[in-house]
């Protein structure tokens, strides 16, 4: 099964598919390369040398190692996979590539009742990847797990040693997404910079 960085195809699959909108991932493992495209929350088309659709997802999924990137080209004029992401996983990679937990939906457990409410904008998941707390802030538990995994996959290849922070500007919102001290990774949406700065001081520091 590749493993991209210490994440699994499979995973990304799912935190793409999760995030919704269009774009094109390419996999690429010892000279060999494939194309993965998303489309309104499924994985509609792949693509490698040889083959296309779940044939092309099961030949990337047997590859043991290798690199993720943003895809640049065309749109296929015709996608392969008509059906739905979690359905053709099962099929081409069994159902020991897929955690439980994508089967059936989950709550998030309430933080104690000691802490302070989070904030709407604000979301909290322990170290391991399960979401402590913002579970009504709709797609940035989501966006949270995969940039931080993308970051980082970078990261290492550049070598730092760990990923810290990362902020973005979106329209008129700031996004920052960082690893605090205890490991929890912690993102946050404002449209006032200045309402990140406790963020910025607890994972930077």
């Amino acid at each position: 099964m590749a493993r991209l960085g210490g994440i699994s195809l499979p995973e990304i699959v799912r935190l793409e598919c999760l995030r919704g909108g269009q774009r094109i991932l390419r996999v690429s493992s010892r000279g060999q390369s494939g194309y993965l495209y998303f489309r309104g929350g499924n994985l509609v088309h792949a693509a490698t040398a040889i083959t296309v659709g779940a044939a092309a997802l099961s030949e990337m999924l047997a590859w043991r190692s290798g690199s993720v990137e943003s895809g640049t080209g065309g749109w296929p004029a015709h996608e392969s996979i008509p059906r739905p992401w979690l359905e053709v996983l099962l099929e081409v990679a069994g159902p020991d590539a897929v955690d439980p937990a994508w089967l059936t939906p989950t709550s998030a457990p309430r933080p104690p009742a000691r802490q302070a409410p989070v904030r709407p904008s604000t979301v909290v998941l322990a170290p391991g990847g399960q979401l402590l707390a913002g579970s009504e802030v709709q797609g940035l538990p989501e966006a949270a797990s995969y940039a931080a995994h993308m970051a980082e996959l970078i990261g290492g290849f550049l070598g730092f040693d760990r990923f810290c922070a990362l902020e973005v500007s979106y329209g008129p919102e700031q996004l920052l997404i960082g690893r605090g001290n205890d490991g929890k990774l912690l993102a946050r949406r404002e449209r006032d910079p200045a309402a990140l700065d406790d963020l910025r001081r607890e994972v930077l520091t």
